[in-house]
């Protein structure tokens, strides 16, 4: 590494594309033509700092000072997508919004670092929902409640029913807690923990027996045909993301698979309380 030429990095390129290109809206060709199409990245994360202000041109940075971070940087593999992490020493990036929304103000900037499996529920029950709606205008044949599309609820309920749901629902229930369902004074021992193969975590027979039934009613209703809107897959908290991929690969219409690409392509997201906007850049 030649003397002097990470510091002139830092100035004649970095400097420029944090301060100038993410840390300000306003734009000129000459920066453009150095930076290319950036997107602007409002929140103060890339503003300038009050010792750039105070020294400004006299603050200058040996290369020797900028060794012992890329060394640390190079013990961690990086990685541009979020695909789950196998090693210690793996990252992703959503390790910046949650390092920036964790020693922010937050009081004061209103963000929070929101977890993948918040986000993606979010994403999920918003998201699907709209490119249905969408693509039954464009294909309406199929959206009826006889159609292809709905048969895959009717055909496999199941398949679309969480795990966690079906847990346990299928197994005979233990004389003493079935003696309970249909008669009030038999559920002494409803409060208890449930056995294991029955219950999920912390889950009492009370809370079992509940949630047996409603799967068992769910199944029931899917097997009849009685859900044909996409909101109601919201409704019952069915595996919404698992019946958009099924209806798409499987099928057989052109204009049902032309109408989803359609929807796709003109999708467009607005979160208004995008905190950082560590959420909008993964989405």
């Amino acid at each position: 590494m030649g003397h002097g030429y990470v510091s002139f990095v830092l100035s004649a390129v970095l400097l420029k594309l944090f301060h100038e290109g993410l840390g300000k809206p306003d734009r000129n060709s000459e920066l453009d033509k150095l930076l290319g199409k950036i997107p602007y990245l409002n929140g103060g994360l890339f503003e300038v700092h009050q010792l750039e202000e105070k020294y400004d041109s006299t603050l200058q940075i040996p290369d020797a000072a900028f060794e012992q971070v890329f060394n640390f940087f190079d013990e961690y593999d990086w990685h541009l997508d979020d695909r789950p992490l196998r090693n210690q020493n793996e990252i992703n990036p959503d390790v910046l919004g949650y390092i920036f929304e964790k020693y922010i103000n937050q009081k004061q900037m209103g963000a929070y670092y929101t977890k993948e499996d918040i986000t993606e529920y979010i994403s999920r029950n918003t998201i699907l929902p709209f490119l249905f709606d969408r693509a039954e205008k464009g294909c309406k044949v199929a959206f009826k409640p006889e159609g292809a599309v709905w048969a895959l609820l009717r055909e496999n309920p199941d398949h679309y029913i969480y795990p966690a749901v079906r847990h346990g629902v299928d197994l005979e229930l233990p004389t003493e807690i079935a003696a309970g369902i249909n008669d009030v004074s038999q559920r002494g021992g409803w409060n208890k923990s449930a056995t294991d193969g029955f219950a999920l975590p912390t889950e009492t027979w009370r809370e079992h027996v509940a949630r047996r039934k409603r799967c068992l009613d769910l199944r029931q209703k899917l097997a009849a045909g009685e859900v044909t809107q996409i909101n109601d897959l919201i409704t019952y908290n069915l595996d919404i993301r698992q019946f958009a991929q099924d209806v798409i690969t499987s099928c057989e219409s052109s204009d049902l698979l032309k109408a989803f690409y359609q929807a796709i392509e003109q999708v467009s997201v607005l979160d208004p309380t995008c905190g950082s906007g560590a959420f909008c850049l993964r989405r």
